[in-house]
């Protein structure tokens, strides 16, 4: 028994189990304990069998119940278990049998309360407070209006079992209150305990990194100061200059490696500060380049860079950091690449407020990073790809210092990848410009090969200027004194702190360059001395600190004591000179024009091509044509139709095909939106562009285009995908206004929010001539189908939640009911934008395309009303002779988007530009339409030229031979396949006329709308036109229409023939044609 309770009491105390199983323990066990002596009262007072009997469960029960979820670790089992006995069992039993107002029992319901508030959290706690409420007061009412079902007390029992009570429950509730707040004040003390422990932990990790950092660097200096002289010998052998370079390359290595572990060190204990400076930007690319340009040439790797020449020639930030992202951004893309390129693109916007937003942009052709890393690509310690990578070089930290300095400075870092394509890495920073002036071309200079060596000359002369160097190693003193050895400076030095104020009292420095940790007397110890020594020469003398300790805390601590200038080491040739000039006094100083390093040079803006901010996309399901897609530079991503002949995208097949297929009843054709690895593809291209990309995609519940692109999208950060939730030119119009609020310099926020209102501006209809289609594609039952097509229905669909929704159907003939659905659907002007229209159709033809575009002008007079012939995709999905509408909603959007439509597209007022194919878009242009002659009078006066001096094809009637030739490619293509059709025209109208007489209006359609291409092929504008018309008289079974206009076609196709015999009458008849 004693082991079993010093074992409870180990448990309760022990600070390594949860807390919350010990308040638990701890509340079972006191409170069992009250339950035992409240039985005992019970039998004493002669209380109900009831009571007493819930009592001995209880006592059994709960200290089941406790082990059992401290054992199992169950904890929230256990006390939920226990608060249900309580209010459903415990405190109804104790109530009724125990006297109800009259009892001990509205004690403990107090009690309940308390215990259910210790022990449940969230939800839990709340509703079963809710619950307890509830019952205590159906316990009350029930007392009040049934006494009879209260256990009666007499007032000796009363006062008894409410004294016992009292106690009880008083002590309870102290000794758990007492409890829980001890827990509380050991959690505390503990707390600080560690606390403490964790801040000594990190002092002395600082002090290690700061010596580790001072211990590395001082013999690094030295290495590379001594290469430094090495280089600069122009008698050193080419195999001892490439030794050399491989010493330093290694040198500033493990000088990255070092920053990065001191770096994140600060990062992690909130101790790294931004420490602006102004700096000149050209002099930042150039140190960057010199840097990174030799490891890409070792590796054999092309480097670009190019420079907005808009770019402020001096800005003022970090320059520091700004270099350690570069850095850090491109030797992570030199280790990843094993051939290609690496580049750097910088690009500047500027603000009103005098600042700037510069945006780098370091891309490669290496490994890419797989989409499932993009995520953690810039947690510390990971790396893609550990296996393959192995053998890579570095520690894992590089990405993420590059996201924690990047947030620091208050910019956004970004990555675009695909796997084995490389990567874009795009870092935005906000700096303040120091100088209006442009960058304009920088030359950076300094670029040598391996072979080309360092020709060293100093950057000024100063022979009547003495300086002091201050340093307790004498290699680093060594090294200071030959770098600056070729500036003629008087350099004197001092191996201690004691030693330089010695020299002090003697002579005046023009400089004093000082070491920070010296033994004895520190640095700053050092200069405070040297400011206040008494008959000291030098009290005003410039002092800069030479310094292995890094960090913006050591460089605030160097300021505040009064040094002029903190070089970190280790310091460079060149940076030393610099620093010294900036001090020695003008009057002795002698500069020298000469550049220290002789080499090739980069020409920044050469290459320099400005990406947009914003591209917006979609695809080619939006139903745009070609010469809205080129004048507003949307990139289009085209679907891909599968036929018996094979695969062609969208942009390559013709949509007439696509409606001969339909119509020959080939089920075979298919359209199928493109693969993610091929929307990646395209991202990236698109990337290259611009900085974000805007996909709108058609509905995602109708084609999977959506969701491949957004699964895409994952591996860039600068994508986002919007669901239009339309189809066709209604993703037309979201796209086109996506592209108007970028014109309009929105923020990217405000572009977003304005796509999703025009999202639920854009109002889209259908109307499909025949229900076919939608038997064919498996979203229309065949019965319904044969019902629609013997009652002849048509739907009428609109969209709504990125779906199809049947908005009405209409009786009768197909042309009929798209003049219902066009007054029914603009029968309300005063809700409709005006500004533009989207008529899309397919197959339909000129006149009908007249009728209609007249009738929707008697509606609303829209200020630009575009025809559209669907794309072959939209078309395999809607069937021949459908007819979209798609127009907005009025809205509080103040531009218009036809403002931005090309010339030729948005002419409301005159005859729609036949959108079949480039070829019929220059026919219609050019002079050939139904109301025109066959021949302008521009081409009549040609023909009184003599005609040696004409082309061969000018002044055949019918033919407008420029446009042919553009179809076929050349001159001498364009004769052959006019031959071709010359030799088969007496055929094909052979066959027009027999399957006329046999009745087969639907090979006779096919037939015709084969002449109606080839027409257009060879320019034959009038044919091409009137085959059109008979095509879609075809189409609708109108076979009287075709009887009555058969002759005419007959008499185009004779004259056709009779003015191509003038060129071809004496040639032999090709293959394939005539016999």
């Amino acid at each position: 028994m004693i082991r079993l309770i010093k074992k409870i009491a180990g448990l309760i105390s022990d600070p390594s189990v949860d807390f919350r199983e010990r308040v638990f323990t701890f509340f079972s066990i006191i409170g069992v304990l009250a339950a035992f002596i409240a039985l005992i009262g019970d039998l004493i007072i002669g209380e109900g069998l009831p009571e007493i009997i819930v009592l001995i469960l209880t006592i059994v029960f709960v200290p089941v119940i406790t082990y059992y979820s401290v054992h199992y670790h169950k904890i929230d089992f256990g006390t939920r278990a226990v608060v249900l006995a309580i209010v459903f069992i415990l405190m109804p039993v104790i109530f009724f049998f125990g006297g109800g107002v009259r009892g001990g029992g509205i004690i403990w319901i107090c009690f309940s309360y308390l215990y259910t508030g210790l022990v449940l959290y969230g939800t839990w706690r709340t509703v079963m407070l809710i619950i307890l409420g509830i019952i205590t007061a159906i316990e009350y009412g029930a007392g009040y209006y049934y006494p009879e079902l209260v256990y009666h007390h007499s007032d000796a029992m009363f006062y008894l079992d409410s004294c016992l009570s009292v106690y009880l429950v008083g002590l309870v509730i102290y000794y758990m209150v007492k409890f829980q707040n001890n827990l509380f004040t050991e959690e505390n003390k503990r707390a600080r305990e560690e606390m403490r422990k964790v801040e000594e932990l990190n002092r002395a990790q600082n002090r290690f990194f700061s010596n580790m950092s001072h211990e590395i660097r001082t013999p690094i200096n030295t290495i590379l100061g001594i290469n430094e002289l090495f280089l600069r010998n122009p008698d050193l052998p080419p195999e001892m200059i490439a030794d050399s370079r491989s010493i330093q390359g290694a040198g500033k290595m493990l000088l990255s490696i070092i920053n990065d572990i001191l770096d994140m060190s600060r990062i992690e204990s909130g101790r790294m500060d931004i420490v602006p400076v102004s700096y000149n930007t050209g002099e930042l690319l150039s140190d960057i380049v010199n840097m990174i340009w030799a490891r890409a040439a070792e590796k054999g790797l092309a480097f670009h860079i190019s420079v907005d020449p808009r770019t402020p020639s001096k800005l003022y930030g970090d320059e520091v950091r700004i270099k350690q992202i570069l850095i850090n951004l491109l030797n992570n893309a030199v280790k990843y690449t094993r051939e290609g390129y690496v580049s750097l693109n910088l690009e500047c916007d500027r603000t009103d407020n005098n600042r700037a937003w510069l945006t780098f942009t370091v891309t490669d052709s290496g490994t890419g990073i797989k989409k499932d890393a993009i995520p953690y690509l810039f947690d510390a310690f990971k790396r893609d790809s550990e296996e393959e990578n192995r053998y890579i070089e570095g520690t894992g930290l590089g990405l993420s210092i590059v996201k924690q300095l990047v947030s620091l400075m208050g910019g956004q870092v970004s990555v675009n990848s695909v796997y084995t394509q490389g990567s874009v890495f795009t870092v935005r920073l906000p700096q303040e410009v120091s100088d209006d002036q442009d960058i304009g071309e920088v030359n950076l200079n300094g670029l040598q090969s391996s072979r080309d060596r360092i020709v060293y000359q100093p950057g000024f002369f100063a022979a009547d200027a003495s300086i002091l160097i201050v340093d307790d190693n004498e290699l680093n003193i060594t090294v200071e004194k030959r770098l600056l050895s070729g500036t003629g400076l008087d350099i004197d030095t001092a191996l201690s702190g004691a030693e330089a104020l010695s020299k002090s009292l003697d002579r005046h420095y023009d400089l004093i360059l000082m070491d920070h940790l010296m033994p004895g007397m520190n640095g700053i110890e050092c200069l405070k001395k040297l400011k206040n020594q008494q008959g000291g020469f030098n009290r005003a003398t410039p002092v800069i600190i030479l310094t292995a300790n890094t960090g913006g805390e050591n460089l605030r601590l160097y300021m505040n004591s009064g040094f002029s200038e903190a070089l970190l080491k280790p310091v460079s040739g060149k940076e030393l000179e610099e620093a010294v000039l900036r001090y020695l006094p003008p009057d002795k100083v002698h500069l020298n024009e000469a550049n220290e390093l002789i080499g090739e040079g980069f020409r920044t803006s050469a290459d320099y091509v400005r990406r947009e901010g914003i591209a917006i996309t979609t695809d080619s399901m939006c139903d745009l044509s070609g010469q809205i897609i080129k004048e507003l530079g949307i990139g289009v991503m085209p679907y891909r139709i599968y036929t018996e002949k094979g695969m062609f995208h969208d942009d390559e097949a013709d949509p007439d095909g696509v409606i001969r297929y339909l119509d020959q009843g080939d089920i075979n054709i298919r359209s199928e939106a493109p693969s993610e690895k091929e929307y990646e593809l395209f991202f990236a291209e698109q990337l290259t562009k611009a900085r974000y990309v805007i996909h709108i995609s058609p509905a995602k519940n109708i084609t999977m285009g959506y969701e491949k692109a957004l699964s895409a999208s994952h591996s860039f950060d600068n994508v986002i995908v919007i669901d239009s939730g339309h189809m066709s030119s209604g993703t037309s119009l979201v796209a086109i206004g996506a592209l108007m609020l970028v014109r309009e310099n929105r923020r990217l926020d405000e572009i977003l929010k304005g796509i999703q209102d025009l999202t639920e501006r854009v109002n889209t209809f259908f109307i499909l001539d025949d229900t076919e289609i939608l038997a064919r594609h498996g979203r229309l039952s065949v019965p319904v189908h044969y019902l629609c097509r013997a009652m002849m229905l048509h739907p009428l669909f609109t969209m709504k939640d990125s779906r199809f929704k049947t908005f009405s159907v209409g009786i009768g003939a197909t042309s009929s009911c798209m003049e219902s659905l066009i007054r029914k659907v603009l029968g309300k002007p005063e809700l409709i934008d005006p500004d533009i229209i989207f008529i899309t159709h397919v197959g339909l033809s000129e006149s009908r395309l007249k009728e209609i575009r007249s009738l929707i002008l008697q509606c609303i007079s829209f200020r630009h009303v575009v025809f559209q012939e669907a794309s072959a995709s939209t078309s395999i999905n809607c069937g021949p002779g459908s007819l979209g509408l798609f127009f907005l909603k009025r809205g509080e959007s103040k531009g218009r988007m036809g403002d931005l439509l090309p010339n030729d597209e948005e002419q409301a007022g005159s005859d729609p530009v036949p959108i079949y194919k480039e070829t019929a878009e220059r026919i219609q242009k050019e002079g050939f339409s139904e109301d025109k002659p066959t021949q302008p009078e521009a081409e009549a006066d040609r023909t009184s030229v003599p005609a040696e001096e004409l082309p061969w094809y000018e002044g055949i009637k019918g033919i407008e031979g420029d446009a042919g030739i553009a179809n076929c490619g050349s001159e001498e293509d364009y004769r052959t396949v006019l031959k071709l059709f010359y030799d088969s025209l007496d055929e094909k109208t052979e066959e027009l006329e027999s399957l006329l007489s046999e009745d087969d209006i639907k090979n006779y359609t096919i037939k015709v709308h084969a002449l109606k291409s080839s027409s257009k092929l060879i320019g034959a504008g009038e044919l091409a036109l009137f085959s059109a018309e008979m095509e879609e008289a075809g189409h609708k079974n109108d076979a009287g229409h075709i009887r009555a206009h058969h002759g005419e076609l007959l008499l185009l196709c004779k004259g056709l023939r009779e003015s191509l015999a003038g060129v071809f009458g004496d040639e032999p008849v090709s293959a394939g044609g005539e016999d």
